[in-house]
């Protein structure tokens, strides 16, 4: 349908990559990287499951590594 913006599933183990600015082969990250960048223009959707909250969201492990770093602060296009 015209003038809808594309929709991106994100499992959560996309979210953990990019709070932890994970290592990767060449070029991986860089995807993840647009499509959060063009989610903040709100130029596509990022979809996911409500178990994201639980296995990201929640998860000691954004604390640890990113504390100022909220999905929901950053104004992500994002639906659950």
């Amino acid at each position: 349908m015209a003038g809808t913006e594309p929709i991106y599933y994100w499992d959560s183990c996309l979210f953990l990559a990019w709070i932890k600015d994970e290592e990767r082969p060449s070029g991986e990250m860089d995807g993840v990287r647009e499509v959060i960048e063009r989610s903040k223009r709100r130029e596509v959707k990022i979809v996911t499951s409500v178990l994201t909250s639980a296995e990201v969201l929640e998860s000691r492990l954004v604390a640890y590594w990113c504390p100022a770093k909220s999905l929901f602060s950053l104004r992500l296009n994002l639906t659950c």
